[in-house]
């Protein structure tokens, strides 16, 4: 299926056989070529007057996947930022498998002439509520600002909704869903695609932004939630006349820092590129405050070695103190409520999905937090975990050879060395980063729908759209 094809002209008149033209008379727009588009707000009950920005893609055109209806879809992009919309060749792979795509702007975020109002706190509890709400009215329990529930904008959607977590995505959507299980009852599936989760995955403090491994990193030694790097601490170092950067939210310019913490590996006792550095994720409690946030286990590190890293044992004035830290990440460290989550909705079925050569992790060859995340959901209790989709749906929606896929059967976890042969392989142009999570949400929510979860199926329980 082409989309393009099928909507060659801006305007084109819809189908109304395929919906209803009493549904599509309020129609804010309809965009070219994905199909039906509609943008509108949802009330955020957390900060009365407040709303937040959604877009909704499907196209109507096209029968619905079921004989009851099309699946919904929920998508939390990554970055620390507010969010941003799909664009070009990532959204169709959505509209094609038939989905109902539905994208949110967090509070404080803006795009394509859409704002979402309220507070930005960083993917924080406010975010993490306001993700959840939008999921509560995908899932056709609540209405958006004008009174209409989603039901009456997509009138053949099913009346629940799976969630796609793609990379910093993941840590949200997990936190979200953790903060109160109870409060989704809509929410079907998860999907994340080569997500961090817990605070030292988020802050990427295995390898430098050159894609530099850090030496005192062990690959195959981090457990489930924490990488302990016994070795780190002796080699620990700061140089207080380098130059670091730190980067800010919503979307703002790095912010250069005086001093750069390090690994000194030629031992000459100052930083040099390419020795192994951090740059550290930044956090404003409101937009334009700078503060740094290392992992805890960073920080706590940096404080018994305060008195040989620094004049005086004075921290740098940019970096917060450790019980700041705690409090910060207590609260987006989505490893302290799966738990919870686990206990309310072992019944929640999750693919993650991953390639060989991580989008962020590229210079860490054993993806820890991909055998992390995979192995700590399974041993909290859920049901069905899986890494990565069903070859038979990646396949068919890729246009790759199955034999050239990996086929891990639910409820399997990689160990290291043999990590990478259950991740995706590198094929053309991130040909199989633009389909694996689509697939995998294909795949669960056929399974959701046939209420089939076993291991591993011998084919798609529905027809896959050719690319």
């Amino acid at each position: 299926m082409v989309l393009a094809g099928l909507f060659a002209c801006t305007g084109a008149a819809l189908d109304s056989s395929a919906t209803p033209a009493a549904a599509l008379d309020d129609r804010i727009d309809v965009e070219l070529p994905y199909g039906a588009v509609v943008k509108t707000t949802i009330p955020f009950a957390a900060e009365p007057g407040a709303e937040l920005a959604v877009r909704v893609t499907w196209n109507p055109q096209a029968p619905p996947r079921y004989e009851d209806g099309r699946p919904v879809v929920l998508l939390a992009r990554g970055s620390l930022g507010a969010g941003t919309f799909l664009t070009g060749r990532s959204m169709t792979p959505w509209v094609q498998a038939g989905f109902v795509l539905v994208e949110m702007l967090l509070p404080g975020g803006s795009d394509d002439g859409q704002a979402s109002t309220g507070t930005f706190d960083t993917r924080g509890p406010l975010g993490q509520l306001a993700f959840s709400e939008v999921a509560n009215w995908a899932a056709g329990a609540t209405n958006d600002a004008t009174g209409r529930p989603f039901g009456e904008l997509v009138p053949d959607a099913l009346p629940w909704v799976g969630l796609v977590g793609t990379s910093a995505g993941v840590n949200l959507t997990l936190a979200a869903l953790g903060r109160d299980p109870t409060f989704t009852p809509g929410v079907r599936f998860v999907v994340a695609w080569e997500g961090p989760f817990t605070d030292q995955f988020v802050d990427v403090e295995f390898e430098s932004p050159e894609f530099h491994l850090n030496p005192a990193y062990e690959l195959g030694s981090c457990g489930d939630t924490t990488c302990d790097m016994p070795n780190l601490p002796a080699l620990l170092a700061f140089d207080a006349d380098a130059v670091g950067y730190t980067e800010v939210p919503l979307g703002a310019d790095r912010v250069e820092l005086q001093g750069v913490f390090y690994v000194d590996e030629n031992a000459d006792g100052f930083y040099s590129n390419p020795e192994y550095s951090w740059h550290m994720i930044a956090h404003g409690d409101t937009p334009g405050t700078l503060v740094t946030t290392p992992s805890v286990e960073l920080s706590t590190m940096i404080d018994a070695e305060a008195e040989r890293l620094f004049v005086d044992g004075v921290r740098p004035a940019w970096l917060p103190e450790t019980d700041w830290l705690t409090e910060f990440w207590s609260s987006r460290d989505a490893s302290l409520v799966i738990p919870e989550l686990a206990a309310a909705r072992a019944d929640l079925p999750v693919i993650i999905a991953a390639s060989r050569k991580d989008h962020i992790y590229v210079g860490v060859p054993d993806s820890p937090h991909v055998r992390s995340l995979t192995h700590f959901l399974q041993a909290q209790g859920f049901a069905f975990v899986r890494l990565n989709p069903d070859a038979s749906y990646l396949s068919a929606m890729a246009g790759v050879e199955i034999d050239a896929l990996p086929d891990n059967d639910a409820g399997d976890c990689p160990e290291w060395p043999d990590t990478t042969e259950w991740l995706e392989p590198e094929i053309g142009e991130g040909v199989l980063d633009r389909y694996a999570a689509t697939a995998a949400a294909l795949e669960l929510a056929d399974r959701v729908h046939e209420d089939n979860f076993v291991p591993n199926l011998a084919a798609p329980l529905f027809a896959v759209p050719a690319p």
